[in-house]
């Protein structure tokens, strides 16, 4: 049995897991495979990164419209090690599941689950095994309002050694180290598959007309690259005087 630890749901983002990746983020690709029941709601809404909504004045066929999903099997966006979990059981207030666990290889043991609330929980001894899929299971039934997935994408090195690779994409290995200003969107985003969905789905500064102002952001490659006798493992991108753009590629 995997040992876990147990956090309460502090609003946001634990700390403890923010420098990792969301591998069932819908957005980067995660897909929903099967599912055991749909009849209130569908399964794909627990991999949606945008937060959980309620609207208990809209009605569809199974009743008011709620984001909930028995079981569900997921693959993951990217073959990844996985430290942790956030199981979200956001506006169910008294038919929330009541215990969950995730199989892979390993199993997550069976935990309690509070009603509207985030539940983090972090693995004590994770290894870097890559996982390709997650089966989250609830007991005996009820809603889970939002499922991350935390760790660390493992890409794969391309067979063809002439091959152009993106070392600036999040799915291989790329992330944004460091950024001096995520007014109106996030750093993170310009590392993201796609070309992006509108202005927002990118990173945008916050607008200065003090003389001489920069803003910047550096992203850390998926490896290391050398065009020429040097080893380049950061790239740096600089705004003049402010601004943003979707995404860099490299």
């Amino acid at each position: 049995m995997i040992g876990v630890k147990r956090y309460p749901g502090l609003g946001g983002q634990l700390q403890k897991l923010s420098s990792y990746i969301d591998l069932a983020n819908s957005k980067l690709g995660s897909k929903v495979m099967a599912v055991s029941d749909e009849f209130f709601a569908a399964a794909s809404n627990m991999p949606n990164p945008k937060p959980s909504v309620r609207e208990a004045n809209m009605f569809i066929e199974t009743g008011a419209w709620f984001d909930d999903h028995d079981w569900a099997i997921i693959q993951l966006a990217f073959a990844g090690s996985i430290v942790g979990f956030d199981i979200d059981t956001a506006h169910f207030t008294g038919y929330h599941a009541l215990v969950a666990s995730v199989d892979v290889a390993f199993v997550l043991p069976k935990v309690e689950l509070q009603l509207t609330s985030k539940h983090y929980l972090i693995l004590n001894n994770p290894d870097n095994t890559p996982y390709n899929f997650v089966r989250i299971s609830q007991y005996p039934d009820g809603g889970i309002a939002r499922f991350r997935v935390y760790g660390s994408i493992l890409p794969m090195s391309p067979g063809d050694k002439n091959e152009l690779v993106d070392l600036a994409y999040i799915g291989n290995g790329a992330c944004v180290f460091v950024s001096s200003n995520d007014y109106f969107s996030p750093a993170s985003s310009v590392v993201l598959p796609t070309r992006g969905e509108n202005m927002g789905d990118g990173w945008e500064t916050k607008h200065s007309r003090t003389p001489g102002h920069i803003d910047y952001l550096i992203v850390e490659l998926g490896a290391p690259v050398a065009p020429t006798d040097k080893v380049f493992t950061h790239v740096r991108a600089t705004l003049y005087p402010d601004g943003g753009f979707k995404r860099l590629r490299v």
